[in-house]
């Protein structure tokens, strides 16, 4: 009965004892087939019949012949078609206006900033006006990541949880605004300051910050835990719009640029312009990135 409770002969190692060999018979006895019908759905008991039986089987199963096309018809027949003729005119169809704006390669980020360029032009908007809606996409930013803490922070989760959530969640919460605007120093800090904390903290409480978040954003192979560090990201994905304005200047966006504030010159000798919009003016301070390669 001691290794009947708790069963710990499964993992104390088996012992040569009575009630392990009684286990072990009752599992062979269990695994054994008794017996078994065959093609005729007559029972066969032997042993001899049942191995007869299965080797029959196993014969057969991929023997059988194809069937006929008047059967293949008599299927297809059954099957109600999803495509009809109307739907299959419409699919042979030239492509519209309106499908041909959704091409393979324009991403979500140039038809945000066509958009505000568009904006930008049309409207007018006064300095006072400008500021003002960035400082409520700015704090909309800042309050997104700031609830996401606050659901996880009653949560027991362990160091790699935080790790997986701060990497997917938390630093890409500002990557479309980050790769259309220059956000401003304060706010970065503000939001490395929050994802810090969350990093530290245990059930809410506040724990001492053992390592600068500077040494956490370098790369592994550095000591860090591969952090992204705001500041050089946003600068980063600005570059590259940058750099797609100088090698892909046929998109609408480069066009539209071009038209507005570089027309008889290039990118790099462009000038900053009279009222410029806040998407040029973000590009712009990262031109230096791509002249320095």
């Amino acid at each position: 009965m001691w290794q009947r409770s708790k069963a710990h002969w499964l993992y104390d190692q088996d012992r040569n004892t009575e009630f392990f060999h009684a286990t072990a018979t009752t599992t062979k006895r269990q695994n054994v087939i008794q017996r078994i019908k065959d093609a005729e759905r007559r029972w066969r008991e032997d042993t001899e019949g049942i191995q007869e039986v299965l080797l029959e089987y196993f014969r057969g199963i991929f023997t059988s012949s194809r069937p006929s096309s008047h059967e293949l018809d008599v299927v297809l027949n059954t099957v109600s078609p999803k495509v009809t003729d109307a739907m299959n005119d419409s699919l042979l169809q030239l492509f519209t206006e309106q499908e041909l704006s959704f091409i393979p390669g324009r991403l979500i980020t140039d038809n945000v900033l066509v958009a505000f360029e568009v904006n930008h032009f049309v409207k007018n908007l006064t300095r006072a006006i400008a500021g003002r809606l960035r400082g409520e996409l700015f704090r909309a930013i800042k309050d997104r990541i700031w609830g996401r803490i606050q659901g996880w922070n009653n949560k027991l989760l362990s160091q790699a949880e935080r790790g997986v959530l701060i990497k997917a969640v938390l630093q890409s919460i500002p990557t479309y605004v980050m790769s259309c605007f220059r956000l401003p120093d304060y706010l970065l800090h503000e939001i490395e300051m929050m994802i810090a904390d969350f990093w530290w903290h245990n059930k809410g409480e506040r724990r001492t910050h053992w390592v600068r978040w500077s040494k956490l954003c370098q790369q592994r192979e550095e000591g860090g835990l591969g952090f992204k560090e705001m500041k050089a990201f946003n600068r980063v994905m600005l570059a590259k719009q940058g750099c797609k304005l100088i090698t892909r200047p046929n998109t609408l966006l480069s066009q539209i640029l071009r038209t507005k504030y570089f027309l008889e010159t290039s990118f790099f000798t462009a000038q900053m312009g009279a009222r410029p919009s806040l998407t040029w003016r973000s590009i712009m301070e990262t031109r230096n990135l791509l002249q320095q390669g």
